[in-house]
């Protein structure tokens, strides 16, 4: 999906001089912390261009008894900018990321709603598309489901029957589900539910014609002798056909969670040598390598050699268990650390 040349080496640069809470003077990684708070940090993106990460810190709202979070927390600047550059952090109400719809594209397109605001929005790449929570009509049950719209035709599409998300996915916390788009617009996949479902979408040009794959089938993906269950979806590849799965083997889903690249056209897969939890992952150099932290380290693995090589032991899943977060460049990996310490580190290819 992305392009780097050579192998990698990871290069610690402090990115803040004053993190926002001291997480404690032991912390060997206490020189890249850039937030760590009391509260959870949720909803972590970064922008296209690579020049700072968004997070949300969710907040608790007393009165309703409920959590302030989502894509627009009126009156509680919950969501943060951190830019790589200045190392300076922002505060806002609003997602950054979240694009402009109007009021009508909001009715045209059936787009679900908290009182006046809409759910998150995803746009392609490309500009032309955008996946958001769908309204169902009355009769079909309570839950939204994935809305699919192309803003060149004016066309939308609710996958009320092909898709099934939970009600919140697209409301509040979005890393319940993981969306991702491929480089060229033509695929994305949906991950909803903490894992009851992942969903592969081509084939946009024509929305009554896409084409939607669950990878989540009670009967699992042939993966060898075995039957693979996928929970999520790490990266997509450019051109949409081939995914870096997390999942594990029915009849054993205690087993440490294999790592698996997925090729939708052919229907088969191979799993990616790894150890422990793999927390997060990217394809590189052309989408012929994969960038990927698990319980060992930060991994390197060539798909046409199958050799993995390991460039930093320092970076693995066993501290870093909330997740890694690679910039669009791969230039950065953000880890968190729990839910409450967000971390940054730089790589620089040789």
């Amino acid at each position: 999906m992305k392009s780097i040349s050579g192998f990698v080496t990871l290069i610690m640069c402090l990115l803040l001089a004053a993190p926002s809470q001291v997480v404690g003077q032991d912390d060997p990684h206490l020189p890249y912390l850039i937030y760590s708070t009391g509260l959870s940090i949720i909803n972590i993106a970064w922008t296209p261009d690579s020049t700072s990460i968004i997070y949300q810190i969710e907040n608790y709202d007393n009165v309703l008894d409920r959590p302030i979070n989502g894509p627009n927390t009126p009156n509680f600047d919950t969501w943060r900018q951190y830019f790589v550059a200045t190392r300076q952090t922002s505060r806002g109400t609003v997602w950054p990321l979240q694009p402009t719809v109007t009021a009508q594209q909001i009715q045209n397109f059936e787009i679900y709603t908290d009182g006046d605001t809409p759910s998150f929005v995803f746009r392609s790449p490309d500009g032309r598309y955008i996946a958001y929570s769908g309204l169902l009509p009355s009769d079909a049950g309570y839950d939204p489901s994935l809305g699919i719209a192309d803003l060149e035709t004016n066309t939308h599409r609710i996958l009320a029957e092909e898709v099934n998300i939970e009600r919140n996915d697209f409301l509040g916390v979005f890393e319940h589900y993981n969306i991702q788009w491929s480089d060229d617009s033509s695929a994305f996949t949906l991950a909803s539910g903490l894992g009851s479902g992942l969903y592969h979408i081509s084939q946009l040009n024509d929305l009554n014609t896409l084409v939607v794959r669950w990878l989540s089938h009670y009967d699992g993906l042939p993966i060898g002798a075995e039957r693979y269950r996928a929970t999520n979806s790490f990266d997509i590849s450019a051109d949409g056909a081939r995914l870096l799965l997390d999942g594990f083997y029915l009849g054993s889903p205690t087993q440490s969670s294999p790592f698996v690249l997925w090729d939708v056209t052919t229907n088969s897969g191979t799993p990616i040598p790894s150890e422990g939890k793999v927390v997060g992952a990217t394809f590189i150099h052309n989408d012929q390598r994969v960038l990927y932290v698990d319980g060992e380290g930060l991994k390197q693995y060539d798909i046409a050699k199958d050799q993995v090589t390991l460039l930093n032991p320092d970076i693995n899943s066993t501290w870093g268990i909330g997740g890694a977060y690679f910039s669009p460049n791969n230039r950065y990996v953000a880890i968190r650390a729990g839910i409450q310490s967000l971390y940054l580190f730089e790589i620089i290819p040789d």
